[in-house]
């Protein structure tokens, strides 16, 4: 009797140690919060705004049509890569 309520102990703390780790595992999975996720992206835009990609002879292109096509000044405050973005996405 003694024997069995140890062997039963030991297993439910080997499974309570099997859960801990899994939810650890998906505890570190999860997203980051907002806050984090905001601030990474204000980051990541602040890089590409510091030093922005080189456009490609075709990409400028692009731009220019668009810019042409569009003539308002809503193009000229944007930057390059903003406006090759807007020509991708309303390519009409």
């Amino acid at each position: 009797m003694q024997t069995t309520i140890l062997v039963l102990s030991i297993v439910q703390l080997l499974a309570l140690l099997v859960l801990l780790c899994c939810l650890r595992v998906i505890w570190a999975r999860l997203p980051l919060t907002l806050e984090d996720e905001a601030a990474a992206w204000k980051a990541q835009a602040e890089a590409h705004r510091a030093k922005p990609p080189k456009l490609t002879p075709e990409e400028r292109a692009q731009v220019a049509a668009y810019r042409a096509k569009r003539k308002d000044a809503a193009t000229d405050a944007q930057s390059d890569l903003e406006v090759l973005a807007l020509a991708r996405l309303n390519p009409n």
